[in-house]
């Protein structure tokens, strides 16, 4: 189990191995040298190469783009509130979310409203950024209201919002076959619905990634589970 970021050690059973045990206690008896502190036994164990998640996929192929266009106005729909806050460390941002949203950062400027009738002039920003969540407008588990055609809706406002050659840069979970709603957790795409949000956009780049391989495929992967979905990365110009 985890707790707090740490990966407890636990065998099958519930239990450390004769192993874990004795290195555990070996190295708990050295941090006693090192320190007056009182310690509490946690055993945790978050050893070896540190897996790649498809969050982070998402959010280096957007930093690659900002990097590349460095738009000068960026809106958001919805992303990692982490990567926000460090894009609006360098970059100016208008952050939109359905929920009440704070911040104290003199770039960030944040606009509570949904995302199917965004409150802005037409051409508006260099760029617009969604990181997976698209696939969750009109499912309700946001408290916004059912609308099973809201990420369509959602899309055809960022077109609008977009000036001439901007770029449109969002991620969702894709799979090969016949996409499936996973009510209300999600949407599942397959290429052809996402050509079909993407209409009267020009294709930049796309790319997809496995996340039971995790890494990079050159096509969307099957899938039986929701935990098992591919995932999209797409760049498209206006």
């Amino acid at each position: 189990m985890e707790k707090f970021g740490l990966r407890l050690v636990r065998s099958e059973k519930g239990r450390m191995s004769k192993e874990q045990r004795l290195q555990y206690e070996k190295d708990l008896a050295l941090a006693e040298t090192q320190t007056d502190w009182k310690i509490i036994k946690a055993p945790s164990d978050t050893k070896g190469k540190r897996e790649r998640t498809h969050q982070e996929t998402g959010c280096e192929f957007l930093s690659k783009w900002i990097e590349r266009i460095r738009p000068p106005e960026i809106l958001d729909i919805g992303s990692y509130r982490q990567f926000c806050l460090g894009v609006a460390s360098y970059y100016s941002i208008t952050a939109l979310d359905v929920r009440e949203l704070e911040s104290d950062l003199k770039n960030e400027k944040i606009v509570v409203a949904d995302a199917k009738v965004l409150p802005f002039p037409d051409e508006s920003f260099d760029m617009v950024s969604a990181l997976d969540s698209i696939p969750y407008f009109g499912l309700g588990r946001y408290g916004d209201e059912i609308d099973m055609g809201a990420d369509k809706k959602a899309i055809q406002e960022m077109i609008r919002v977009l000036k001439p050659g901007g770029h449109l840069i969002f991620t969702a979970p894709i799979k090969s076959g016949l996409p499936i709603l996973y009510f209300n957790a999600a949407r599942a795409y397959n290429l052809e619905t996402i050509r079909e949000l993407c209409q009267g956009l020009n294709l930049v780049e796309e790319k997809f990634y496995s996340r039971d391989k995790k890494s990079f495929v050159q096509n969307p992967p099957p899938s039986n589970s929701f935990s098992s979905l591919g995932y999209y990365l797409g760049c498209w110009q206006k």
